[in-house]
This record gives structure tokens, C-alpha cells and sequence, in this order.
């Protein structure tokens, strides 16, 4: 019985082979967002993409939604490679139109149109203050993590934003004919820290940059606000211990995350909420009602984000 058990799954493989048919996998990324008063999607096969995708967003003052994934295992025909991820593309797109409705993110839209205000300026004035000759590319980069952190949250306006940024770019440019020695092994490592339920500091790092963003949005969706994220590039003469390297890391986070980091962590927290809390409110209460699971993970993903409690 096995024999013949073989002898047709030889011939069964043998037909799809002729036929040029066997079963792939497509796993495909996206994101839902409102532009233009439209419900408008982004997927790609790169879940990298997506996350870099919602970064720009951000920054241009959209508010896209969690990442959202769709495996689809199915047999391919021969050549039909691309019209089958295609098709699984816009399956993700589907799927991501009946999770939010239009009203919900219509209004989560007129919620974020309320106008930034620079309660968090002259924290960065200060810093700009403190870091006339520094030279340091990992100092400039926690800095440029908190002016990100501070225009998510909505308390600096376009302008300020803009003008910080050509002053970190202009810190970067100073730098750029630093001597870097490369070596044949290199990996980069990204991170990021938050306090827990019962307010213990906990780090998380990975060799994957899309993990690292996943596991932000996660705890986001959660209420559990992090710090921006963080990496650094290691370089080795021979293949390293990854698992030490990651242990490096988390102890250079915690070393870069000192108290004097948190203190700026704090005042931005503690600058006032750009969004009024009436607003808020009344939409929050429209969403514990009517929302679905997924409205509700989109909304609080934004309320963590502009601190509204």
C-alpha cells in the first residue's frame, strides 16, 4: 500500500510538473490611510516598506494605521508569478477596506488636524545650546530620535520641525569625512525602551529592523508609549556571536538612555496635548460604542502617540 501511496504521489507531482503548476506562498504588507478625503492603500511584499511608508506619513502629517499582513498559499501556473501576488495584493486591500470605515477615518483625520503648537521648542533650543561643537554621529542621533518623538506627538509645529531638522542634518554634514573603518563582518542592530504595566524599564533590540518597528506598534496599540527607535552598526574581521553582540547592544541602549535622556523623555510627555481633550473624548466614546477591534487598535495607537489620556 506505501508503494502505491508513492507511486501516485510520483505521478500527481509528475502531472502538476507538466502542467507547470505548484503551490507557492505570497506574503504581501499594508497599511490603511485617509489622503484627499479617500480611503487610499499602500502594500508590499517588503514589510520594511510599509513601516518606512508610515514613518514619511507621520512626517507629512498622515496617520496611517498598524501594519496589516495576508499569507496566500496557492498553486501557480508557470509564468504566473506576478499575476498571482497582484492578485493577492489587492485581496490585502480588501481586506484592509472592511476593517475602518470611512467615518472613522474621517474623523480620526479632523482629529489630527488640529494645529501643532511648539510646547517642546525650547527643549531643543536648549540642546542646540548644549551641542555647539559636538562631533559625536550617536549623541546627534538621540537628539534627532527626540525631535522626531516630540513632532509625533504634535508639540512642535511644521516650521520649527524643519528648521531642526536642517540643524541635525548640518551636525551629520560635519562629520561626513570621518574615517570609518569597515571590516568583512558587519551588522547593525536596532532598538528601543519602555516601562511596563508595573513601570519597570524594559529593552527591546533586534537584528531586524522591521521587528523592532513592529514590536513599537504593538505596544502602542497597547497604550505603552517607547522611546524613539535607536541602532548601531558593529563591524567584525571574523563572523561574531550574535547573541553577544545583542547583549552588547541592549547594554549600549541602556548606557545611551541614561537619566539625563529621560528627563527630556519627561518633558516633552508633560508638555501639553496638542489635541483638545473635548475632541478626543468624544470621539473615543464613539469608538468604545461602534468600533470595530481594529478601529479601536487604530485609535489608540494615535492616542498613545499624542498622549491623550
Amino acid at each position: 500500500m506505501v508503494a502505491i501511496r508513492d507511486l501516485k504521489c510520483s505521478m500527481d507531482i509528475a502531472e502538476m510538473a507538466a502542467l507547470g503548476k505548484f503551490e507557492e506562498e505570497f506574503i504581501v504588507y499594508g497599511c490603511c490611510y485617509m489622503e484627499y478625503g479617500k480611503k487610499m492603500y499602500r502594500v508590499s511584499t517588503q514589510v520594511l516598506d510599509i513601516y518606512r511608508f508610515r514613518e514619511r506619513c507621520l512626517e507629512r502629517g498622515i496617520q496611517p494605521g498598524p501594519v496589516v499582513s495576508l499569507l496566500n498559499r496557492v498553486l501557480v501556473p508557470s509564468g504566473m508569478q506576478d499575476s498571482y501576488l497582484l492578485q493577492t495584493k489587492i485581496q490585502l486591500a480588501k481586506k484592509m477596506q472592511g476593517m475602518y470605515s470611512q467615518e472613522f477615518l474621517q474623523k480620526l483625520t479632523e482629529l489630527a488636524a488640529c494645529e501643532n503648537h511648539d510646547g517642546a521648542a525650547d527643549i531643543f533650543y536648549e540642546l542646540q545650546q548644549k551641542m555647539i561643537g559636538c562631533f559625536d554621529r550617536e549623541t546627534i542621533q538621540l537628539v534627532e530620535g527626540l525631535m522626531i518623538y516630540a513632532y509625533q506627538q504634535k508639540k512642535l509645529k511644521w516650521a520649527t520641525y524643519q528648521e531642526l531638522r536642517r540643524w541635525v542634518n548640518y551636525l551629520y554634514s560635519q562629520m561626513e569625512d570621518d574615517v570609518v573603518i569597515k571590516k568583512n563582518f558587519q551588522r547593525t542592530f536596532f532598538g528601543l525602551a519602555y516601562y511596563n504595566g508595573q513601570q519597570k524599564l524594559c529593552y527591546y533590540v533586534n537584528a531586524q529592523e522591521s521587528d523592532v518597528y513592529k514590536k513599537r506598534e504593538t505596544l502602542m496599540g497597547q497604550g505603552i508609549l517607547t522611546t524613539p527607535i535607536v541602532q548601531k552598526t558593529y563591524y567584525y574581521t571574523q563572523q561574531p556571536d550574535l547573541r553577544a553582540v545583542k547583549v552588547s547592544f541592549k547594554q549600549q541602549v541602556a548606557q545611551w538612555m541614561d537619566e539625563e535622556y529621560w528627563h527630556y523623555i519627561e518633558r516633552i510627555n508633560q508638555t501639553t496635548a496638542a489635541i483638545p481633550a473635548e475632541m478626543h473624548q468624544e470621539l473615543l466614546r464613539e469608538v468604545e460604542q461602534t468600533g470595530t477591534d481594529a478601529e479601536k487598535e487604530y485609535f489608540q495607537m494615535y492616542c498613545c502617540m499624542w498622549q491623550l489620556k
